[in-house]
């Protein structure tokens, strides 16, 4: 306590200082990157403020009213030129009848360069599929404690999800998956009776959502019609407001960003050309373009809610967002908009990158990823956060971690996909690309299960993912995206199993469940099994099923059902992990600790990976050193027998909120050194508001710069 009263006095003595240095050279929001000179703000008025009392908040700035996005309630403010965009937000801030105001900040797409591909069109039926390895790929060879080798399927099992689409779903299902981001395609034109054409050979108009009721354009809006968009007839670009949303070339991260993400989503399936998208003709793509502003990604959002409310036939169910917050601030009103098109109403889940920073901690409170940050908002269970996995299977190292708020990985490493020219493909890394494979799989899904809320999609996804131990700890589920396992009839499809506890295999309560009767055995898969055998699939009573482990493993297995009624006779799980240490991941800070058990007895021993990172005891304790990440080695006998998911050791000046089971483990407490540090933080943040009140002069709402001699 006396160091928190120290620091409140420090701070009295040099809060004057620090003002008076700031006024001969103002660098408000140092630290975050500098917005995008727009000539309008965002604002966000109080729900009961009167008419009268808006337009005397926008007359203190010289504003006029700009568009209003309904659902979010945020609108765009116009300010004069001359005017400087965060000294209007800040007048506008202090107005009682605005709840909040904000710059546009950037959007920042989450790609990395992209490498041209080489073209063929030699090879009928999609000769491009064996370059888009993550579909279907050669399982690898990885090890397993003293077990030797085991095969790894680092893929999607696309073929096999496929086949169960054919085989158990009605082959007519649709469903469409909005793609926010630069547009799709390069030569796209517009035909005032077929619509928008993106101009590539396997993005045909044919792959587009449809909006039928505004063909054959004729330059007004269709009566009836929701939107205010005239002959939107193929998705819209809100960036030059126009129904041509072909792509941004000069996008400064990755060019045709958003062509590549089409393609992965719905690249014509089966006519003999290229490559395929995941959709397999049943996902349309709905282009919604973009450049950087935050408010267009709003208006994109309710203009997907306004295509529902139009009553399609072919429903919008999910929304891909490839991209972050540029400067780390949540952008006004999207949360509001992605809560709103996730309710019953609309059924729209998202799909959001988690992050192209090199392994950065999205859990960490200063590295926040927006929209992917929601997943922590109670209020929100739409949105699935996703990171990227490499050809490995492993996680690819630009990818952003987080064993609490990222729910699961895709593969976003050397990505095969639609480019641009007429013809082009082209290789593309980054999270930008393991979310619209993530995307397109809940978006098969949706159309599967169309009485499905978001959330319960979402579920299906991670519940039918496959589990990896690599991962285990750097994402919330330790799962693989995988298309098989979600569109499985049992759940869970693959998952980690304690030594000295069963885990119950259960069929979906729903009608394909019926399809499929009942299972009436299950056999190990010698392919993708390590020896001795981890664990078998026991029957219980009432038609129960079980994975009963036996010893630290991997082991996979081959579901048979009835075959009488059962459209797919055989099933194949994702891989079951069986580990006899007890938690399986942790994070902590440095000098905090965790113990593990051993679930085997005799003679034990315990180490870590990377000692630099932490340090084991004889009897299990785990204390953190320094920030990275290790795993726990169990040995019998002096034999390695067993290993853990991954430990994080976080920086000094993070929060752990570690829980146990298979995404986190279980930390010490924080104590009370950490909890002072809150507090401080908090009593110096509410002395520099204070203390900025009384002594900062108001603002001009003019920059210097700028400002009328």
């Amino acid at each position: 306590m006396k160091k928190i009263i120290g620091t409140i006095i420090l701070v009295l003595v040099l809060v004057p200082l620090v003002f008076t240095a700031g006024e001969a050279g103002s660098n408000r929001g140092k630290g975050k990157e500098d917005p995008v000179s727009r000539g309008y703000v965002i604002v966000k008025f109080r729900a009961n403020a009167p008419e009268a009392d808006k337009g005397k908040a926008r007359e203190r700035v010289s504003g006029r009213k700009g568009r209003k996005l309904k659902r979010a309630g945020i609108e765009k403010v116009h300010i004069p030129p001359g005017w400087d965009e965060e000294m209007a937000v800040e007048m506008l801030s202090r107005d009682p009848s605005v709840e909040s105001a904000q710059v546009d900040y950037k959007v920042e797409l989450l790609a990395a360069p992209v490498l041209l591909g080489v073209m063929s069109t030699l090879v009928p039926n999609d000769p491009f599929l064996g370059d888009q390895w993550y579909l279907d790929a050669v399982p690898i060879k990885g090890t397993f404690a003293n077990a030797g080798t085991v095969n790894v399927d680092v893929d999607i099992d696309a073929p096999e999800g496929w086949y169960v689409v054919d085989r158990t779903f009605d082959t007519s299902m649709t469903a469409a998956v909005g793609v926010i981001d630069s547009g799709c395609g390069e030569l796209g034109t517009f035909d005032t009776t077929t619509g928008y054409d993106p101009g590539h050979s396997d993005l045909p108009n044919s792959v587009l959502f449809a909006n039928t009721a505004e063909l054959p354009a004729d330059g007004a809006d269709t009566t009836g019609d929701t939107n205010l968009m005239r002959d939107d007839a193929n998705g819209w670009d809100f960036a030059d407001v126009d129904n041509i949303p072909a792509d941004d070339i000069t996008a400064p991260v990755a060019t045709y960003h958003g062509t590549l993400i089409s393609g992965i989503i719905g690249a014509a399936w089966d006519n003999g050309q290229r490559g395929a998208g995941i959709g397999k003709g049943q996902l349309q793509v709905l282009p919604l373009r973009f450049t950087d502003s935050f408010f267009d990604v709003v208006n994109a959002v309710e203009y997907a809610m306004d295509l529902v409310d139009d009553g399609h036939a072919v429903r919008v169910r999910v929304l891909n967002m490839s991209f972050k917050s540029a400067n780390g601030i949540d952008p006004n009103g999207l949360s509001e908009a992605v809560a709103m098109a996730g309710n019953p109403t609309y059924r729209i889940a998202v799909v959001a990158a988690a992050g192209n920073d090199n392994g950065n901690n999205n859990d960490d409170f200063i590295n926040r990823v927006w929209p992917a940050e929601y997943t922590r908002d109670p209020s929100i269970a739409s949105v699935l956060a996703v990171a990227a996995t490499g050809t490995n299977g492993a996680l690819a190292g630009f990818s952003n971690i987080g064993p609490n708020s990222v729910q699961i990985a895709a593969p976003g490493d050397n990505i095969y996909s639609t480019y641009g020219g007429s013809a082009d493909y082209a290789y593309g890394n980054g999270t930008s690309f393991s979310t619209p494979i993530a995307g397109a799989v809940l978006g098969l899904v949706m159309a599967a299960y169309p009485e499905l809320l978001p959330a319960e999609a979402i579920d299906r996804v991670i519940k039918g993912g496959d589990f990896d131990a690599r991962l285990a700890g750097l994402v919330q589920s330790g799962k693989r995206v995988n298309l098989a396992g979600a569109l499985a009839p049992f759940y869970p499809y693959s998952g980690l199993a304690y030594l000295d506890s069963a885990v119950t295999v259960s069929m979906y309560a729903d009608t394909i469940n019926q399809q499929y009767g009942t299972m009436v055995n299950a056999i190990i898969d010698p392919v993708f099994s390590t020896s001795p055998d981890a664990a078998v699939i026991v029957a219980g009573g009432g038609g129960s099923w079980a994975v009963s482990p036996l010893a630290p493993g991997i082991t996979q297995f081959t579901l048979n059902f009835d075959g009488a009624s059962a459209p797919v006779g055989t099933y194949d799980t994702g891989p079951w992990r069986v580990t006899a240490i007890r938690p399986f991941t942790a994070q902590l800070l440095p000098n905090e600790t965790v113990s593990f058990s051993s679930l085997i007895s005799g003679d034990i021993t315990w180490a870590v990976s990377d000692t630099s990172v932490a340090t084991i005891d004889s009897n299990g304790v785990l204390t953190g050193l320094s920030k990275g990440m290790t795993r726990v080695i169990l040995s019998v006998a002096g034999v390695e027998t067993d290993y853990s998911g991954q430990v994080l050791v976080l920086s000094s000046s993070t929060s752990s909120s570690g829980s146990s089971g298979g995404g986190c483990g279980i930390t010490s407490s924080p104590g009370d050194p950490y909890i002072s540090e809150l507090i401080e933080m908090m009593l110096v943040g509410m002395m520099l508001v204070m203390l900025r009140r009384r002594w900062m002069a108001v603002p001009s709402p003019m920059s210097k710069a700028q400002s009328p001699k």
